[in-house]
């Protein structure tokens, strides 16, 4: 089971992550909607028609637009509108600094990725003029310039990897298709973008690539595997570490718990292994909330035949109907009971593979 957990974490890292930006496809239908002001700046250069800048005309004060809105953007550029699966979406990030300077993140990627949203409306040739003019309308020439030598590497590199083989069955060929990725990364973007776009990702991707080898190695005892796992959180950013830490200790338990479950542990040894990694408090909520004892079933019977009766009654309206039934739960159950009532029903409603793992 826990293999089979990293193993979907992986793929999807590497492929969710490490690999859909290089694909000019719609991505979702969702958008992210972020919207900062851009300070208002002087006049514009454009772009010619080659989708190349006009550097023939350039001066020192150009026009840099800020786009509150679609609507906004439209009007300014050449291209005109945009297709109608924008409608209602709106990424224009800020890019620079307060000076003016670009700000090397993965926003200016999130630029480009969302004008190529229209894939399916709009070709590359078009997309690619409305980026470029992006760019020119909305930052300073050095920081335009900068922008656009990102996005060319960007276009080059995605064609790159495009014709890299994606087929991996083991870690092994995991590993060698991370590392024909980093490698290409390095040869397309210089080392200040590869850092500020990929390295936080390539952490995390490193991490679990190493988690996941551990964890195949049958010649590794299960302890020992945890304390190598442990050990290489500690390459992790602070944050990430204490996310993988925490999932992963929530991961043993979960699956000591079911150990337990299957074997016909004794509630004793099922308190103790929850109190041990939850606290006294929690353990004893659990214990109540999952206490379905022969007295309690014979009252959730009560509850329900006498639901059945207040049905049953035709001269009820339908507000009657529940007030009725509303009292018949306070009468029955304290208060306390009355949300163990509703996660008892949610666990017999809930759909077929639910397993209580706390």
């Amino acid at each position: 089971m826990k293999l089979k957990i990293i193993f979907g974490v992986i793929i999807f890292s590497l492929i969710g992550i490490g690999f859909a930006f290089w694909n000019f496809q719609t991505k979702q239908d969702e958008a992210k909607a972020t919207l900062e002001q851009i300070s208002s700046k002087q006049a514009s250069n454009q772009v010619n028609s080659n989708n190349q800048i006009d550097s023939t005309n350039r001066v020192d004060s150009k026009k840099i637009y800020q786009f509150n809105s679609l609507e906004e953007y439209e009007q300014v550029s050449k291209y005109g509108k945009l297709p109608s699966f924008f409608e209602g979406r709106f990424y224009f990030p800020k890019l620079t600094d307060s000076k003016g300077n670009l700000i090397i993140s993965s926003d200016i990627i999130n630029v480009i990725d969302f004008f190529y949203l229209a894939s399916k409306e709009e070709d590359k040739e078009k997309i690619n003029g409305r980026i470029r003019e992006y760019f020119m309308l909305t930052l300073q020439d050095k920081a335009a310039n900068e922008a656009l030598s990102i996005f060319e590497d960007y276009l080059k590199y995605k064609e790159a990897v495009a014709g890299l083989n994606t087929t991996y069955e083991t870690t092994s060929d995991k590993i060698g298709l991370f590392q024909k990725l980093k490698a290409l990364r390095r040869q397309y973007f210089k080392p200040d973008v590869v850092e500020a776009l990929y390295q936080k990702e390539e952490t995390k991707i490193e991490y679990l690539l190493q988690k996941s080898k551990i964890l195949e190695d049958d010649s590794i005892g299960e302890e020992r595997k945890d304390e190598m796992v442990s050990e290489i959180e500690e390459q992790l950013p602070e944050k990430e570490r204490e996310q993988y830490r925490r999932e992963r200790k929530e991961q043993n338990f979960r699956e000591k718990l079911m150990e337990l479950q299957e074997k016909g542990g004794s509630a004793e040894e099922i308190y103790a292994l929850r109190k041990g990694f939850y606290g006294k408090d929690t353990a004893d909520k659990i214990t109540f909330m999952l206490d379905y004892s022969d007295e309690w079933e014979k009252r959730v019977e009560d509850y329900e035949q006498t639901i059945d009766q207040i049905h049953s009654n035709p001269d009820l309206t339908n507000e009657e109907i529940e007030k009725r039934i509303e009292d018949a739960k306070n009468k029955i159950f304290t208060e306390k009971e009355r949300a163990k009532l509703a996660y008892y029903y949610f666990r017999k409603e809930a759909p077929p593979g639910y397993i209580e793992t706390h």
